[in-house]
């Protein structure tokens, strides 16, 4: 409806309206079949779609395809075709020869799924080396950029107005999903701590003092024991079966 002109009426087969409180929920129920038929491990979180399996031979990326060629039938039956630009692969172990050798593709064959080196999951950045440096890299880019925001926006130095500053604005690109990127190597975890070593020598009535001290003052965890104590409660629900183990191989979006 455009003021008080109304369209034709048409027959919807498929899809949920968009910005209404249900249609979430809509969703999710019309997609939660989609990795049914599948022998393949996969994850459902919202639209995003992943799927990853064991590969050690050629049998086995065999496998996996006809298990993408199931979730390519599952989009023809139910109406909703996916975004073949938006599929990415990301692959990890040693066996260089098997990842050059081997191919994956799109719906009917149209295209080949693109490897990464690194993907961005959910907010993290993946590498197919296991490590996390450049998600690292990112964190560290975004909390400063937004402090220099803040120093440039509050002309306030008050320790208490710039520590709520920090907790509200710039802690939590620390914290999101510190359990998974926890720097392993002392230099990872240090690039980390000087994010707040460098926040809180801005703060007058602490500057003065050593970086231990100031966290005494200011009764703040160092990022490092704070990143301990959010890995200990995420293994401790792991091992209470309340979190699923998960990892990724292959990574589809529709």
């Amino acid at each position: 409806r455009v003021e008080e002109t109304k369209s034709k009426e048409t027959k919807v087969t498929s899809g949920a309206v968009q910005g209404s409180v249900l249609g979430p929920v809509f969703f999710l129920m019309f997609v939660k079949d989609m990795t049914e038929d599948i022998t393949a491990d996969a994850n459902l979180f919202g639209d995003d779609a992943k799927v990853k399996d064991v590969i050690n031979n050629e049998e086995d990326v065999e496998r996996l395809q006809e298990n993408m060629e199931k979730l390519y039938e599952w989009q023809t039956v139910n109406n909703m075709k996916f975004n073949g630009s938006k599929f990415q692969l990301l692959r990890y172990g040693p066996n260089e020869s098997l990842k050059e050798d081997t191919l994956y593709f799109t719906p009917n064959m149209e295209d080949i799924i693109q490897q990464f080196s690194s993907l961005r999951d959910l907010g993290v950045i993946m590498s197919d080396n296991g490590k996390f440096n450049e998600h690292i890299e990112k964190v560290t880019k975004v909390v400063r950029q937004k402090m220099g925001w803040v120093m440039r926006t509050f002309h306030t130095r008050r320790a208490d107005i710039l520590m709520q500053l920090w907790k509200t604005l710039l802690q939590c690109h620390i914290d999101y999903c510190s359990q998974l990127y926890m720097p392993s190597q002392a230099q990872g975890m240090q690039i980390i701590e000087k994010l707040f070593y460098n926040y809180s020598s801005k703060i007058p009535e602490v500057k003065e003092e050593n970086y231990w001290k100031r966290l005494q003052s200011l009764r703040m965890y160092s990022q490092e024991r704070r990143m301990e104590r959010y890995r200990v409660i995420y293994l401790w629900k792991i091992l209470e079966g309340q979190v699923p183990n998960w990892g990724v191989e292959l990574a589809t979006d529709n």
